[in-house]
């Protein structure tokens, strides 16, 4: 898959960040942006900000976890440089709503390194 660590800069602080809290970051702002909101990326995001409104039932449960675990193996919403996934997506699970908050696991691998990581949206 990727030879070198995943390198970025923290959203809130501008300071570097790599490995697992560059990947959740980069996970986050994939699943909340728009498709078609970046100009220069056109096929960047996820259709999950389409489904924020929609009332909650076992389909869009389902229908989200499907849009997730798509956006993530896709390689042009990590990078337009690369040719594979930085990760592959096995399992995403809805763990919990709260307050509007939906609480997902995703299994998945990175690096050929299995991964459990938790993200909240």
């Amino acid at each position: 898959m990727v030879a070198q660590p995943f390198i970025g800069m923290h959203r809130d602080t501008g300071q570097p960040i790599s490995g697992r809290e560059a990947i959740v970051q980069g996970i986050h702002d994939i699943l909340t942006t728009r498709i078609g909101s970046r100009r220069m990326r056109p096929r960047y995001g996820s259709r999950l900000p389409e489904m924020v409104d929609l009332p909650f039932n076992g389909g869009l449960k389902s229908a989200m976890q499907a849009e997730i675990a798509e956006a993530l193996n896709a390689p042009h919403n990590w990078s337009p440089l690369l040719t594979e996934p930085l990760m592959r997506v096995k399992r995403v699970t809805l763990r919990s709503i709260v307050d509007g908050r939906f609480d997902f696991t995703i299994d998945a691998e990175i690096n050929r390194e299995a991964v459990l990581i938790e993200v909240a949206l």
